[in-house]
């Protein structure tokens, strides 16, 4: 076609009704036979109240998505706007895509102009010159792992050009590099066009590329790991799992609390990756409970990512860092660390970040062997996967150091480590199919132990690591975890609160710690408090011939002191054990249904 020829023209008015119909509009346009290149121009008033995303379709499909990153994008059979496909400008029938991301009320008028030209000469700037290679890397972090394998520090969610970040992708992986990472998953908004950059600049900087593409909506983020091709965004979250999977590669939540980027898709079942970790979660404004609620599954994986875009915007790349086992160095090795028949691999990651509270404790993570997930189980040399943070340089969670302990409570113990001044012996009970984590604090003395139930995913050091140390100075404390929390693997069986009162009262049978929870005081927060009664009420079941336990406490109250019992829990007298300390004056008493003594 020759030069100079007529553009294509839309333009119009965008409504709250266009909205309502579709979050995408597609333009149409012809394009003629011998096209060199072809460029397009959205032209609106762009204010807070008013965005719109910018993307194209060809003849043969999917040709790039920017988003509101750009307001134009030109594509040649060499060189295209980064966010989208070069090749062959194919004659037909082309759409420009237009998404509706935010319309106000009055609606926002628009202008798409097209441009096609027999020569693409002067339709988009020259390549930037590869920046060289850095001369020097920080020495890598060696950690134990298993025959064969090694542990690789990574970052899982990057954005570069290509949608809405600031570097290339060589540059990107100079600041990797620089990092000390030893791989990185750009992740790009809904395009894939920087892939075919990511295997030169991997070998020419010495450091893992995995692709990955962020599929972006307005109900959630979800980043797709591994050389899996366009996932259509348009298309149901399920979709994107069965994509993702079906062509060998991994699916994880991004960013679940995030405001108005929060997860809120409902799916039949859930990705195998989570992000627990990334700079979003310290604002509490933002929909946490709900979109946890939608993006958590028993079987997933806590991973990490930094979301990097440019610098002072973002944590930068590795901040968290995700650490994984693989067999070797390639994209495919790290997408394959996950758990399987044959070999399983362990995944761990830490944080470094200015910002986190003084005490360094963040979200913790949690090991699982669940069919699909990426990452840990009991038997790794690891044992369990874990998140960190710290305000010093970011380095691996310190495991615990094994050394051999004697028998001791009926249960083996296998390792020690101190919480402040309180020495720590810890180990995993078989109970009810799980290997149930526990830590026994303090020495035994003539008082009753103390039990410690953790909140809903919390773990022993989140909820109690601080006063650990002065509740053990006096007495013996047990502390463990429940299922699907922290250490204790997750098993086929909901989380509620009698089966996991059955838990502590058979790690309490394990250990050896009386025969009645009556001798032993408790503590507990959140959903996992409700164990509480239930253990009562679970070992009351067990008690020796001839004895009258009393009750435990009302559910509503859960320490090891229950000064005035609600109405309808009458307490009677045991001919040799208590159930707690007796209520305090004759008030007290005469509501419990005994008289004062």
């Amino acid at each position: 076609m020759a030069d100079g020829s007529r553009p294509t023209v839309h333009e119009g008015r965008w409504t709250l009704e266009h909205r309502f119909e579709s979050p995408w509009h597609y333009l149409p346009v012809e394009v003629e036979p011998g096209t060199a290149g072809l460029r397009v121009e959205l032209a609106y008033e762009q204010t807070g109240e008013s965005v719109l995303d910018l993307g194209c379709l060809g003849p043969a499909g999917f040709r790039g998505w920017s988003g509101g990153a750009r307001s134009w994008f030109a594509i040649t059979g060499e060189q295209a706007t980064p966010g989208y496909l070069p090749g062959e400008v194919e004659a037909g029938l082309w759409q420009v895509m237009i998404g509706l991301y935010r319309v106000p009320p009055d609606g926002v008028p628009y202008r798409v102009t097209v441009q096609a030209s027999g020569d693409d000469s002067g339709l988009l700037p020259a390549v930037p010159a590869a920046p060289p290679v850095p001369r020097e890397r920080l020495a890598r972090r060696e950690l134990p792992a298993g025959p064969g394998r090694q542990w690789l520090a990574g970052d899982l969610h990057a954005h570069t050009v290509h949608s809405d970040g600031a570097l290339t992708v060589p540059e990107l992986a100079v600041l990797a590099v620089e990092r000390g990472l030893d791989f990185l998953a750009v992740t790009d908004h809904n395009t894939v066009s920087h892939h075919p950059e990511l295997a030169g600049a991997a070998r020419r900087y010495g450091i893992t590329l995995v692709p990955g593409q962020e599929v972006t909506t307005d109900g959630g983020h979800a980043g797709a790991l591994g050389d899996v091709g366009w996932i259509d965004f348009r298309r149901e979250p399920d979709h994107w799992l069965d994509a993702t999977q079906a062509r060998g590669g991994l699916l994880s939540v991004n960013h679940p609390f995030a405001g108005p980027l929060s997860w809120t898709h409902p799916m039949r079942r859930r990705p195998p990756l989570a992000e627990v970790w990334h700079p979003s979660w310290l604002d509490k404004r933002w929909t946490i409970p709900f979109a946890w609620w939608l993006a958590w599954d028993p079987g997933a994986i806590p991973v990490g990512g930094s979301d990097w875009h440019r610098p002072g915007s973002d944590a930068p790349p590795g901040c968290p860092t995700t650490w994984v086992e693989c067999a070797g160095r390639d994209p495919a090795d790290v997408r394959r660390s996950r758990p399987s028949a044959t070999a399983r691999c362990c995944c761990a990651t830490t944080a470094s970040w200015s910002r986190c509270r003084p005490t360094g404790r963040c979200w913790p993570g949690r090991a699982g062997r669940a069919p699909g997930s990426a990452a840990t189980g009991p038997g790794c040399p690891a044992r369990r996967a874990r998140t960190a943070c710290s305000t010093r340089a970011a380095r691996p969670w310190r495991l615990p150091r094994s050394r051999p302990m004697r028998q001791g409570g009926g249960g083996r113990l296998i390792g020690r480590r101190a919480y402040g001044r309180s020495v720590v012996n810890s180990g995993y009970a078989p109970v009810n199919g799980l290997r149930m984590y526990y830590e026994v604090h303090g020495q035994s003395g003539p008082g009753r132990p103390l039990v410690l139930l953790h909140g809903g995913l919390q773990t022993i050091e989140l909820s109690f690591g601080a006063v650990l140390g002065q509740l053990a100075a006096g007495r013996q404390v047990i502390a463990t975890e429940l299922q699907g929390h922290g250490r204790t693997a997750d098993i086929e069986r909901d989380l509620e609160p009698g089966p996991l009162a059955g838990d502590v009262a058979a790690l309490l049978d394990h250990l050896g710690v009386g025969h009645w929870i009556t001798r032993t005081g408790s503590a507990g927060s959140s959903r996992c408090r409700s164990a509480t009664p239930a253990t009562a009420t679970t070992r009351r079941s067990r008690t020796r011939r001839g004895t009258r336990p009393r009750p435990g406490c009302p559910p509503k109250r859960t320490s090891g002191r229950c000064a005035r019992p609600t109405r309808g829990w009458r307490r009677t007298r045991a001919t040799s054990t208590r159930s707690g300390p007796r209520p305090r004056g004759r008030r007290a008493a005469s509501r419990a249904g005994r008289p004062a003594s």
